[in-house]
């Protein structure tokens, strides 16, 4: 008995010991402003250049062919184009980040980078947001009713595209053709998790504020906060992570409108940048590299009929034939712009079903063929590198 007994203190310690941070081997001694993933590779943007790993940090290789401005403030994927924000502009890599970098948008300190399901956004200082729809190619200023040029941070959800400045929250539903100020003031970082707008804030009292309404309204979310100092958020599906100047990172749980510290094993407090890979959390730091954390360990729910996708999905649609309607399923690991088109035998559109960012999670959409002849035909899920067509056969 007494050596089972010993026997299960050193499993449950063991499992004690596992369930925390790990110091990836990223480059020590750069600040880590931004990640970026596309499939299986995270990509982090850091005051030395870009780096990628596709190990969950175990390697890292940096890819700075072309980049004559190494200080990365933020980094986005739209396709297979990668882009990079910086001090002297913003700078494009096409084939998934493979090509040397080239310059896209020369403007003196671009911040941050966001995307929707038509567009590529960047926030500066001084010149307002800038808009691109084919991929960095052109841009163009879209600043009508911002009345704070300075943009610190940028969030899109479904139509909807938040800017966060000094002057707060500024709200466009037309792609940034007009801006409408929502509230607050001296915004630092927003994250949209399912339904709910997140904006950090900083001065005065500072922390956290969340909106069920698009901004129209805003609740403080500082409740177990130790540190209202926000400086990043991380978002895993409806879950938002928070990352701090001196407290280490932090969960908002739903059922409790309340943080809780999750930083179990990190010596270091400072987080600069929070991320999401596969199903790791990864942490950007000052000077300490990055951290990995599975999300598994620090949100209870996730496991079961609770878990969240792994991989993008796209399911065969049932019944299979049909006549006159059939639902399709299909599942995002992380929140992305998801496209879903029917198309005939000669590739022409019939349908689209889906065009949208989504959170990461499993859904289903039904196709309704009223008015579309018996035939076979594809249907395409598109997002980022992903691309999946099935067949289906209308059968009337």
């Amino acid at each position: 008995m007494r050596t089972i007994i010993v026997f299960f203190l050193i499993a449950v310690a063991a499992n004690v010991c596992s369930a925390q941070w790990i110091q990836t081997a990223a480059p020590l001694g750069l600040t880590t402003s931004s990640f970026a993933v596309m499939g299986t590779t995270l990509f982090a943007g850091t005051s030395g250049g870009v780096y990628r790993t596709t190990d969950n940090g175990t390697l890292w290789t940096v890819m700075n062919s072309g980049l004559t401005d190494s200080t990365i403030n933020s980094l986005a994927i739209v396709g297979s184009t990668f882009f990079a924000a910086t001090p002297m502009g913003v700078f494009r890599s096409t084939n998934g980040g493979s090509s040397s970098w080239s310059i896209s948008l020369s403007v003196w300190y671009t911040g941050a980078l966001v995307s929707n399901s038509t567009a590529l956004f960047v926030g500066t200082s001084g010149r307002g947001v800038f808009l691109s729809t084919n991929e960095g190619a052109s841009w163009t200023g879209v600043n009508s009713g911002l009345t704070d040029s300075s943009v610190m941070c940028l969030a899109a959800g479904g139509s909807n595209l938040f800017a966060g400045t000094q002057q707060g929250v500024f709200r466009s539903t037309s792609s940034g053709a007009s801006w409408t100020s929502v509230g607050l003031a001296n915004v630092s970082d927003l994250a949209i998790a399912g339904s709910i707008l997140f904006a950090a804030t900083y001065g005065g009292s500072g922390g956290g504020f969340r909106s069920t309404d698009n901004g129209m309204s805003w609740t403080p979310a500082n409740s177990g906060l130790t540190d209202l100092n926000v400086l990043a958020f991380g978002v895993y599906g409806t879950n938002v992570f928070a990352g701090t100047a001196f407290a280490g990172v932090f969960l908002f749980d739903n059922s409790t409108s309340s943080w809780r510290a999750v930083d179990s094993g990190m010596t270091v407090r400072y987080i600069a940048s929070l991320g999401v890979g596969g199903t790791n959390l990864y942490a950007g730091t000052m000077t300490a590299g990055v951290w990995r954390r599975p999300v598994s360990e620090m949100i209870v729910n996730v496991a079961g009929d609770h878990e969240l996708p792994a991989q993008f999905t796209l399911g065969q649609n049932y019944p299979n034939p049909f006549n006159p309607s059939t639902t399709i399923e299909y599942s995002v690991p992380e929140r992305a712009s998801v496209e879903i088109k029917v198309l005939d035998m000669l590739g022409r559109e019939v349908a689209a079903l889906v065009n949208e960012d989504k959170p990461a999670g499993a859904y289903t959409v039904r196709w309704n063929a009223d008015g579309v002849a018996s035939g076979v035909y594809f249907y395409r899920l598109k997002t980022g590198m992903f691309v999946r067509t099935r067949k289906m056969l209308l059968f009337r």
